[in-house]
């Protein structure tokens, strides 16, 4: 009789791994996406454009899920600042409302042009 595979898929610490006994190595730390995520997590608060869309995407989704967004727009904001040298410059909350009511309105007309109705401004 054989001996029963105490491995999978040539890995033979697979059946220790799920069972946990086997010990992980080390957690790899980035220690820029937690301070990405902390300036993200602090953007609730601000009164500028990113803290507008953070507030925006909170409405929408999961709180751990708008951190991670918004946290990913800042980091396009630095990739922008140090690979281009582009300025960062704040649009405020006024832009993010006029570019947020535009949307609504493009999002409109093209719901009702679906229906087969038109709108008119007055």
């Amino acid at each position: 009789m054989l001996e029963p595979r105490r491995y999978h898929r040539g890995n033979p610490y697979a059946s220790q791994l799920r069972s946990g006994t086997c010990r992980r190595g080390p957690k790899i730390i980035n220690r820029a996406a937690q301070a990405l995520k902390q300036a993200a997590s602090n953007a609730r608060n601000e009164k500028g454009f990113v803290g507008a869309s953070h507030r925006a995407r909170l409405s929408r989704m999961d709180t751990s899920c708008a951190i991670k967004a918004t946290a990913h727009q800042l980091a396009r904001l630095i990739y922008a600042m140090l690979t281009k040298g582009q300025a960062y410059v704040e649009q405020g909350m006024e832009a993010f409302e006029a570019r947020s009511q535009e949307r609504q309105l493009r999002a409109l007309l093209r719901k009702a042009r679906k229906l087969g109705m038109e709108l008119r401004s007055f």
